[in-house]
């Protein structure tokens, strides 16, 4: 480590600590209340996942069961930056997506089937928004808010990780480098303690 060199400067901006805790942004942190077999995640690594992480895997199957039945109201712009727990939800999102405007959820749930053997058993998961509720818009925009905040924070963490990384091989005398990633990791900060502070105000 060269202690000589010097450290990027970071502007003062909201702390890691400022968004809020992960017990306090949506509860989807049970997953012995889906109906999803554990069998179908077992072969992907799911087993023995954070905290964290569950809540992420678990809000995403809510917003995938929604897309299958509400895709219109679901922006491209939105999820395109989505880093996600399970690289099968991404697949199926974008499958999804992929689909013709005015597709069917039939058709929606076929596309999602020709990526992914275990699509239907994953979309059928979905609690949050049912037939009847009057508010699916609202309650579509609170589950991909949940994503968005669990992705932002993963992105997060691997900017903290790639920082120590660097520190501890002793290439901290690239500047920019780290400045850029300090940068990055202030907008993503911004943008956890908006979505967070949305989430727990019910808007």
């Amino acid at each position: 480590y060269n202690s000589a060199a010097k450290a990027p400067t970071y502007v003062e901006g909201p702390s890691y600590d400022d968004a809020p805790p992960y017990d306090e942004v949506p509860p989807y942190d049970d997953p012995s209340s889906y109906s999803v077999s554990t069998d179908a995640y077992a072969s992907h690594g799911s087993q023995g996942l954070s905290a964290e992480d569950r809540r992420q895997v678990n809000s995403e199957l809510e917003l995938l069961s929604a897309m299958a039945t509400n895709l219109s109201l679901v922006r491209e712009d939105r999820i395109a930056d989505f880093v996600w727990a399970d690289a099968r939800h991404q697949t199926m999102a974008w499958a999804m997506l992929a689909t013709p405007e005015g597709a069917t959820p039939a058709q929606v749930v076929a596309a999602a089937a020709a990526v992914e053997p275990n699509a239907a058993a994953i979309l059928s998961s979905g609690r949050v928004i049912s037939e009847g509720n009057s508010d699916t818009r609202r309650s579509l925009e609170f589950i991909v808010d949940t994503v968005d905040y669990y992705s932002v924070q993963r992105k997060l963490r691997e900017i903290r990780s790639n920082l120590r990384s660097s520190s501890y091989a002793g290439e901290s005398s690239d500047g920019t480098l780290a400045e850029e990633q300090l940068a990055a990791a202030q907008a993503l900060q911004t943008r956890a303690l908006e979505l967070g502070k949305r989430l727990t105000s019910g808007q």
